[in-house]
Formats: C-alpha cells, structure tokens, sequence
C-alpha cells in the first residue's frame, strides 16, 4: 500500500535517487545529456549536502520540509515545498511554493502526484499562506498535471542548466483552499508520524 509521510533523514538516499531517476526519464531530449550525467556523478555530494542541511537554521534565508511517497517502505516519490522565493518579483505577496515534486515513472498516473500535493498544500495552509505557486520547465511532458489541479501556467522565467537556457512556466494556485479540495484523493493512505521532518532548501 502506497503512504503518504513526512520525510526524515533515513529517506535522504532514496529522495536523491529518486530525483536522479525522474530527472532521466522525465527530461531526456529536453535537458542536454551532459548536464544530466554531471547531475547523476554528484549523487554521493547531493546525499552529504542534504544530510548536512538537516542541521542548518536557514538556507538561502528560507526554511523548507519535504513529504514521501513510499510503497512497501520503498520512496517512491516526494514533495519539497515552503515559502515562495520570489514573492517580491511576481506579486505572490503571502504565497507558498512546491520547489520539486518528483514520482518514478513507474508510477505515474495513480493519483499519488494529487496525494503529495495536498499534504503540502495543508501543511502551507496552516502557515497561513493563501497563495501556491509551482514552477515547471515549459517542456515538461507533466505540465498538464499542474493545469488539471487549477494552474493556469501565466508566469515565466529562463533558467540556466549547464550550456542550455529554457523556459520555465509559473503555475499559480490563486486559492489555496480551493487547490486542497482539488487534490483530495481517497486512494491513498496519509500517514503522521513523528519522523523528523524539517529540512532547508537546497538545490536539488
């Protein structure tokens, strides 16, 4: 049965691998090969980052927490999400933001991607932000998931990723109450544990 949690520092490894892997499956043709290689040869620096910045009060002045998807205590997918982090240049005044969302392919498609985002949406809820904001690259083959839950995509930056400049589109969530009731899913079991959960931003 696949659970939805709050992540602690024994999910670090799995979080990282799960990363890599989506980031493969997701965004080959998209992202250039060897920026995608460079990422998979720093997965040992990614798990040390990441186990360091458990302890740190701040990163890049923001506080973020992450949930997991696990099946069969496996991770499978997980949540970051917190602050917005540009609040001042978009208006997102009292927004908070999904940083990354990732799912193996394998399981896409069950309602889990929903299920992730709910519990961080409630999490922001209780923080008393009104607004969501998620940022995907415009080529993502995923971006109608973020317009089938109420995004309407009408923000845009560039972002650099080694030699490649692409596009990346905001998805904005006007209503945060009405983003927790959209992504209301019966399928999947919400587990709260007291497994440690908080961690810092970081580039992941």
């Amino acid at each position: 049965m696949i659970k939805i949690r709050k992540a602690g520092k024994k999910d670090i490894e799995e979080i990282v691998d799960v990363m890599l892997r989506t980031w493969r499956t997701t965004y080959a043709g998209i992202v250039n090969e060897k920026y995608l290689s460079a990422r998979e040869a720093k997965r040992e620096e990614r798990i040390i980052k990441m186990r360091d910045a458990v302890n740190e009060q701040e990163v890049e002045g923001i506080k973020s927490h992450h949930c997991v998807a696990v099946d069969n205590g496996k991770v499978i997918g997980f949540v970051a999400y917190g602050k917005c982090r540009e609040e001042g240049a978009y208006g997102l005044k009292n927004s908070g933001e999904i940083y990354a969302m990732y799912i193996l392919n394998e399981y896409q498609g069950q309602g889990i991607g929903k299920k992730l985002v709910n519990y961080a949406v409630k999490d922001l809820i209780s923080e008393n932000y009104k607004k969501v904001v998620i940022w995907a690259l415009k080529d993502n083959p995923n971006t109608n998931f973020y317009r089938k839950i109420g995004g309407d995509g009408r923000l845009t930056k560039d972002i650099e990723m080694g030699e490649q400049v692409l596009e990346e589109l905001g998805f904005v969530y006007d209503d945060i109450n009405k983003l927790f009731e959209r992504t209301k899913s019966k399928k999947i079991e919400t587990q709260i544990d007291n497994v440690e959960s908080e961690y810092k931003v970081l580039d992941i």
